[in-house]
């Protein structure tokens, strides 16, 4: 039998403090089966990849074009 526990910690942005671990206990019966000890990394940024996505150039010509077309729209609601 297996069991997979994923936990999602979510930090304050000014803690100051060191690594700290979580510890965790399987219990059956009243037992302790097995007690776990892990560290827990805290990072302030994702990794720099140097990598855009496929989609970047996409987004951006969309972003442009509606920014166009508002612009011409609004200037001939304003010249009629």
């Amino acid at each position: 039998e297996t069991a997979t526990l994923s936990v999602t910690l979510e930090v304050p942005a000014l803690y100051n403090g060191g690594p700290f671990q979580i510890t965790t206990d399987v219990v059956q019966n009243g037992q302790i089966l097995l007690s776990q000890v892990a560290p827990v990394q805290i990072v302030t940024a994702l990794p720099a990849t140097g990598e855009t996505p496929w989609w970047r150039g996409v987004v951006l010509a969309a972003v442009a074009l509606v920014m166009l077309g508002s612009g011409g729209w609004l200037l001939y609601r304003k010249l009629k």
